[in-house]
């Protein structure tokens, strides 16, 4: 069969519960929550691209849940092609999050560079939405396969415009792990772990994505993606739970807070010192080693530091 949207073929589908739905579930809540937290903090850079960022990766992890839930093939490939614009659009704003915190840019994406993106995303969008017609996205030896835990799962003939779309996408994340990479070797040793859990954010999803389209690798019978990204949330939860996340400077910022030869000091609403750079450490105590950070949390008022 050559795949090709059929709405009809979803109304009139059974839906079955898959080994996999309780995770993808979870992960899809999971995202939403980040989504909803990120949106109500203060501006921080890269702060709608971020927001957007999950909002999309939600919508794909629940049409992927949908597209396995479905018995009829037709409904499976009709949700598969329909989700593409997720899948397109994920890439490209994981790159700009990145670009845009790691530079601290404040502005929004250059109407030139939104209209490029823009386009690819529709044009590759029309030609796996109008499949039926071609077949050069999914071509026809797509079908059933053999039970996995006692599901049937669709397995895909990967036409050419399929692997065009693929080399989007990875070409995207070349350009995030760049950027993160460099972050990593131009942060300052405090920061570097934050870089670190970024990278491997990052890595974890798309190395499950890859082990699933090029080597035909699943978890619980399903795409092993996901869990990628149920491996990323946790990353970011660590980074929220540790205040990292969004709190610190990006690395632009905090390279010229370190720089600085004036001692300046962080404080938060309550007069706990929550930074410190180099000069404040040696007003704050000639014995304090000039590398070392003031403990976290300690009252200003419980050192005598005087300007």
């Amino acid at each position: 069969m050559v795949p090709a949207i059929e709405p009809a073929a979803c109304l009139a589908t059974a839906w079955q519960v898959t080994p996999d739905l309780g995770l993808r579930m979870v992960t899809m809540s999971g995202v939403l929550v980040l989504a909803g937290w990120s949106d109500a903090q203060r501006f921080f850079p890269g702060k709608r691209a971020f927001f957007w960022l999950n909002m999309v990766l939600a919508t794909w992890i629940a049409a992927t849940t949908a597209e396995h839930a479905a018995v009829d093939p037709a409904c499976k490939v009709t949700i598969a092609l329909v989700s593409w614009p997720a899948i397109l659009l994920q890439p490209p704003l994981w790159t700009i999050f990145l670009y845009q915190y790691v530079r601290s840019e404040t502005q929004g994406v250059p109407r030139r560079r939104a209209i490029v993106i823009g386009t690819v995303v529709v044009l590759l969008s029309l030609v796996a939405l109008s499949n039926g017609l071609h077949g050069r996205f999914y071509g026809p030896g797509s079908s059933l396969g053999a039970p996995v835990l006692g599901i049937q799962r669709m397995q895909y003939d990967y036409g050419p415009m399929f692997y065009v779309a693929a080399s989007w996408g990875y070409g995207w994340l070349i350009a995030a792990t760049s950027i993160v990479v460099q972050a990593i070797r131009q942060s300052t040793p405090e920061d570097r772990t934050q870089w670190i859990t970024f990278l491997v954010m990052m890595v974890v999803p798309w190395s499950a994505n890859v082990a699933y389209i090029m080597f035909g690798m699943r978890l619980l019978g399903g795409d092993p993606t996901p869990m990628g990204f149920a491996v990323a949330l946790l990353g970011f939860g660590w980074l929220i739970r540790n205040s990292s996340l969004f709190k610190v400077v990006p690395m632009s910022r905090r390279l010229l807070f370190t720089a600085l030869p004036d001692p300046v000091l962080v404080l938060d609403s309550v007069d706990r010192v929550m930074d410190c750079n180099v000069a404040g450490h040696r007003l704050a105590s000639r014995d304090m080693p000039a590398d070392s950070r003031w403990p976290i949390g300690q009252s200003s008022a419980d050192r005598s530091l005087t300007f």
